[in-house]
């Protein structure tokens, strides 16, 4: 009996770095002219990583100010960086510390040395660099946590002070939400592996400054949405850039922010309703998804869009909205990056 290999029909990739290299050599038939298509559909954060108002900031800093009083104020009213008038209206303070915030599982994956040699240098800024002090939070646990620790301790800092708490799940997001840089100190060992805090914290309106590897690219934008760093050096430049003049003149933040916007329309759910639900609408017969990508059309199995229209059709002139990639293995793509 003549043994027949299954083909897939559509592969696919949380990342365009996975179409390329061995991997994406698996993805293709050399021998054949069967078209094969891989679509990139990037992780999205989910809803409840969003960006705060100040008032919830105020309260939520307050709270944690119970068990981490690094949080907190001697004033009334007040945490080290909002305060509540007589009348309850809440904002920022206009002298208060940055708030840098990092996670990390404490593993040799991520070398902490980076954050903490760029803060010392940072703590020995003098008055004329502008700069503020800064509370640096880093949350997770691993084994290397203690270490650091006592790393920290040892040191006598001036400008910056250091909270390592174990946060509960809801927390997280509002501590991004309520930050003024994000951290990233991940490297892929397979150079292939984006970091899923990073979304996080752009789903939060977090600006990042990433540890730069071999497909960070695809999601931190130098100069756009952040920036990318090589070493301590290039860190502790980033961040004395960066919060020169803060809170009052903090334009390169604020325009991080706002180039941010974008990135927040699209959620996780949204993303894969859009981009991977329509091939499981063709692949299982369909007469009329609800979304679709370019190229469904000219899929063998395709049976025709019904009664969607080509209003509903790739093919006939309209892009969807969202992130998507699409590759054959004639080398063939069409991107749109509508969110970019």
């Amino acid at each position: 009996m003549q043994n027949r290999r299954k083909r897939g029909s559509c592969h696919v990739c949380y990342k365009r770095a996975k179409r390329g290299g061995a991997t994406g050599e698996q993805l293709k038939n050399q021998a054949s002219r069967t078209v094969f298509r891989s679509v990139t559909v990037h992780d999205r954060p989910p809803d409840h990583f969003t960006p705060m108002e100040e008032s919830q900031q105020h309260d939520f800093f307050l709270r944690l100010s119970k068990n981490y009083p690094v949080f907190g104020s001697d004033i009334k009213n007040c945490t080290k960086f909002t305060k509540k008038d007589c009348s309850g209206h809440v904002e920022k303070l206009s002298e208060r510390p940055a708030l840098i915030v990092s996670s990390t599982s404490w593993t040799e994956d991520e070398d902490f040395s980076i954050l903490l040699e760029a803060l010392t240098d940072y703590d020995k800024s003098e008055v004329c660099d502008n700069v503020p002090n800064v509370v640096c939070v880093i949350t997770g646990k691993g084994p290397q946590k203690q270490f650091y620790s006592k790393e920290i301790q040892e040191r006598k800092w001036k400008k910056i002070e250091f909270c390592l708490p174990w946060l509960e799940a809801e927390d997280y997001p509002l501590l991004l939400a309520s930050a003024d840089i994000g951290v990233c100190l991940h490297t892929s060992s397979s150079g292939l592996d984006l970091p899923m805090k990073v979304v996080d914290m752009f789903g939060c309106g977090l600006p990042v400054c990433a540890a730069n590897f071999k497909c960070i690219n695809e999601l931190v934008k130098h100069n756009e949405n952040g920036l990318v760093f090589n070493n301590n050096l290039e860190l502790l430049e980033q961040l004395k850039s960066l919060l020169k003049g803060f809170p009052q003149k903090s334009k390169q933040l604020e325009i991080f922010r706002k180039n941010l916007l974008a990135f927040q329309q699209v959620r996780w759910h949204g993303q894969w309703k859009k981009l991977v639900l329509p091939i499981f609408h063709v692949i299982g017969g369909v007469q009329t998804p609800s979304y679709t990508f370019p190229g469904l059309t000219k899929h063998p199995d395709w049976k025709g869009w019904g009664d969607a229209g080509s209003d509903s059709d790739p093919d006939s002139g309209k892009k969807p909205d969202g992130d998507v990639t699409i590759s054959d293995n004639e080398g063939h793509e069409a991107e749109d990056k509508k969110d970019r």
